[in-house]
């Protein structure tokens, strides 16, 4: 796993400038109190939409964001690629142009109709090949959904040929050396949630585990116990965590206290023995309160992360 390079965490963070008026003892303890940090990463989708409500392109704020420290803390993005524009080289460009490590991709392939699962499968496989290249070792998958059919939900046929699929493609990207997480939006939890245990109970754990998005779970099951009983169904299988909260539905500014208890979920998981990676998604939209900058925002949430999944340090 990348993480980022010290010469480049010093050059960009507000602790860099501060080590060059320490005593050498303070500049050990402040590098080492940085290296035993929880590791935090960041989505795409939060600088996208933080960064947007400012009239703003995320990637061309990515050097000043470094002089938040707690962004400057960040181990890496998750990046996204749209199936229709192929590799997003440029992103990753952006990213090594600002000492930012790409940690892993998120796509949407289409897996429930044949045809295009094989395609896709394929395409996939290439793109591995070139995160692997780049040191990156995991992909997120949610399978495009239904989302302009006459029938909203994938048909039993549809979702055999889909679980399927995304078992092959998990065993093809563990030969390269990739692992693949499977994530869930709100629709695969709708139906008594029958896309999400279909997917899981019809493929193998070595070929594909978990990217928990609970913002999601909640909104698509409606229910809080349902959220945490998932979690401690399949805590096992959890890699990865998308955080983002919300206050009586509605993404909040930064993440932290809400209507889901993340610290509950960190239990769980710890009582598990599972420390799944630590992706930030907290997003804005037109009801998120607007009380701070972006960079604040981010970085408050970051901070955020760090207390609340403490455990995680243990």
């Amino acid at each position: 796993m990348k993480t980022i390079e010290r010469r480049g965490f010093i050059k960009k963070s507000l602790l860099g400038s501060s080590l060059l008026m320490m005593n050498p003892i303070d500049v050990v303890a402040s590098i080492n109190n940085c290296k035993n940090q929880i590791q935090v990463y960041c989505q795409e989708f939060t600088w996208m939409t933080f960064f947007e409500r400012e009239g703003k392109r995320w990637y061309q704020e990515l050097e000043a964001s470094w002089k938040n420290q707690s962004i400057a803390s960040l181990s890496g993005m998750e990046v996204l690629m749209e199936m229709e524009q192929g590799f997003p080289q440029k992103t990753f460009a952006r990213l090594q142009k600002n000492n930012f490590n790409g940690a892993c991709m998120f796509v949407n392939p289409t897996m429930h109709i044949e045809s295009i699962a094989q395609k896709h499968i394929a395409e996939m496989l290439g793109v591995g090949r070139k995160l692997k290249g780049m040191g990156i070792d995991a992909m997120v998958v949610n399978p495009e959904a239904k989302e302009n059919e006459p029938v909203e939900h994938k048909t039993d046929s549809e979702l055999k040929i889909q679980s399927k699929a995304l078992d092959s493609l998990g065993a093809g990207l563990r030969k390269i050396g990739i692992r693949m997480l499977y994530h869930n939006h709100a629709i695969e939890m709708e139906n008594n949630a029958k896309e999400f245990n279909h997917v899981v109970t019809h493929t193998k754990p070595e070929n594909l585990g978990l990217c928990v998005d609970s913002d999601w779970i909640y909104k698509g099951t409606g229910s809080l116990d349902a959220l945490y009983g998932l979690i401690n169904e399949h805590a096992k299988r959890i890699e990865e965590l998308h955080l983002r909260q919300t206050q009586n539905g509605i993404w909040t500014e930064t993440f932290g206290a809400g209507d889901i208890d993340y610290g509950k979920i960190a239990e769980t998981l710890l009582k598990h023995n599972q420390k799944p990676r630590l992706f930030l998604e907290q997003a804005a939209d037109e009801e998120t309160p607007h009380t701070m900058s972006a960079i604040e925002a981010i970085g408050l949430s970051i901070d955020n992360v760090r207390e609340i999944f403490s455990g995680f340090n243990k």
